[in-house]
C-alpha cells in the first residue's frame, strides 16, 4: 500500500479552522480508539464475535474503487487504513478474497477490532463466536452496490473534510480505469453505483465519457452522485448529470453568508443557479430522472428559522423533487441543538431514515413515485 501522507488542513482556512480540523480530527479519532477498547471487552466479556456486512459482500455503498484504483472497505478511510488491495496488481475477487480482507475477517470473528473506521460505521455487526466463523469463509461478492470515486479532487475546501489527509497516488482515474471498473461492475451484476467519495465527481472534465462507459456495459446499473454544484455548469455537464439516477446537490445554506461558512469557496449563487438550470434541462427533456435532492447539512449558524424557511422556498422555487436536512457535528463549535430539540424543526419534518440517508426531508414530488424511481 502507498504511504499516506498526513497533510495539512485546507490552506484556505483560517488559523482557527485549521486548528479546530485538526483537534476536532484527532480528538474524534482518540475517542473511537476509546470505544474500540470497550467494544472489544464487552464482546470477550459475552463471548460474542463481530463481522462486516460489507466484507460479506451484504453492502450496497462502502466497498469503494478509490481514484488511484485502491481497493477500500468503507466510505470514509481519509486515513487509509481499510486499503484492501490495488486494481493496478490484482483482479477485484482477489483483493476481495485477499490476505488483508482475509485477516480483518478472522479478527472480527476473533472479537478484535481490525480499524479505528469499524467502530463508527454501519457494517459493523454483533453475533455469536460460533456464527462469527462462520462468516469468514462464507462471504461473496458484493453485488447489491460499490462507491466509485473518479477524482480526490475538489474545488471547495469544507471546514470538516479530512480529504486531504488521504492523498492517494492518482488523484483521477484515467478514461482505461473507468473502463476496468466497468467491467468489475459487469462481472459482479453491481447493481448499484454511488459515483462519488471525498471529491468533486463533476471537477473531471472527462465524466460524460466516464459515465457512458459505465452505462454502455451495464444499462441496469443505477447511478447515484453528490456535488457542490458550482461545475454543473455545461450543456455536456448537464448531459452527464442525466444518466444519474440520483444526483444530490450539497449547498449547506440559504445564502452565500450562510453557506460559505462552511463550505469554504463555494459562490452560492452559482450553485443555486446550476440546481435551476438541471431542472429545468432535465424537464425540457421530458425526463423524470435523475432525482434532484438540495442535501442541506444543518450547522448552528444556519439553522434559524428564517435560514430554513428560504431555502424550502428555494427549492420548491427551483423544482427538485426534495430538500434533505442533515445534521452534523463536524466542526465540534458548530453542532446545531435546535434541529434535534426545537419545536420548529420537530414540526417541520420528523427525522427519518431513506435511501439518501437519515435527516428531515421534504418532499416536493410524490414519495412513492421518488422511490419508484430509486
Amino acid at each position: 500500500m502507498p504511504k499516506n501522507t498526513f497533510s495539512k488542513a485546507p490552506k484556505s482556512l483560517s488559523t482557527f479552522d485549521r486548528f479546530v480540523f485538526e483537534f476536532a480530527l484527532h480528538g474524534r479519532y482518540l475517542l473511537l480508539a476509546i470505544a474500540k477498547r470497550w467494544m472489544v471487552l464487552i464482546a470477550q466479556l459475552r463471548g460474542e464475535g463481530f463481522y462486516c456486512t460489507a466484507l460479506e459482500g451484504e453492502s450496497d455503498y462502502n466497498i469503494s474503487i478509490n481514484s488511484d484504483m485502491s481497493v477500500s472497505c468503507n466510505c470514509d478511510d481519509v486515513f487509509g487504513r481499510g486499503y484492501l488491495g490495488s486494481l493496478r496488481d490484482h483482479s477485484f475477487q482477489e483483493i476481495f478474497s485477499g490476505p488483508i480482507a482475509m485477516r480483518f475477517r478472522r479478527e472480527l470473528a476473533a472479537g478484535r477490532i481490525p480499524i479505528l473506521e469499524c467502530v463508527k460505521c454501519w457494517e459493523l455487526k454483533k453475533t455469536s463466536k460460533e456464527k462469527s466463523h462462520h462468516f469468514v469463509k462464507n462471504y461473496r461478492l458484493p453485488s447489491k452496490g460499490i462507491m466509485v470515486e473518479n477524482t480526490a479532487a475538489c474545488n471547495l475546501a469544507c471546514v470538516g473534510c479530512g480529504r486531504t489527509h488521504r492523498p492517494p497516488m492518482g488523484m483521477r482515474m484515467k478514461l482505461s480505469d473507468i473502463s476496468k471498473v466497468a467491467d468489475i461492475v459487469h462481472d459482479l451484476g453491481i447493481q448499484k453505483v454511488a459515483y462519488l467519495k471525498l471529491g468533486e465527481p463533476f471537477l473531471s472534465k472527462h465524466i460524460l465519457e466516464e459515465l457512458t462507459i459505465i452505462k454502455n456495459s451495464n444499462p441496469s446499473t443505477k447511478l447515484s452522485t453528490s456535488t457542490t454544484g458550482m461545475l454543473v455548469n455545461s450543456d455536456k455537464k448537464r448531459l452527464a448529470a442525466l444518466m444519474f439516477d440520483v444526483v444530490v446537490f450539497s449547498i449547506d445554506g440559504s445564502s452565500q453568508r450562510t453557506a460559505e461558512k462552511y463550505q469554504r469557496g463555494i459562490d452560492f449563487s452559482v450553485a443555486y443557479s446550476n440546481l435551476r438550470k438541471l431542472v429545468e434541462y432535465r424537464n425540457s427533456n421530458n425526463l423524470t430522472k435523475p432525482i434532484i435532492v438540495w442535501k442541506y447539512v444543518v450547522f448552528n449558524w444556519n439553522h434559524k428559522k428564517g435560514d430554513v424557511l428560504k431555502a424550502i422556498e428555494m427549492a420548491r422555487s427551483a423544482g427538485v423533487d426534495r430538500i434533505h436536512f442533515e445534521h452534523s457535528f463536524t466542526p465540534i463549535y458548530s453542532t446545531s441543538l435546535r434541529f434535534r430539540l426545537s419545536r420548529f424543526w420537530r414540526e417541520l419534518a420528523p427525522l427519518a431514515d431513506s435511501f439518501n440517508g437519515r435527516g428531515r426531508f421534504i418532499d416536493f414530488t410524490d414519495f412513492v413515485k421518488i422511490t419508484e424511481r430509486f
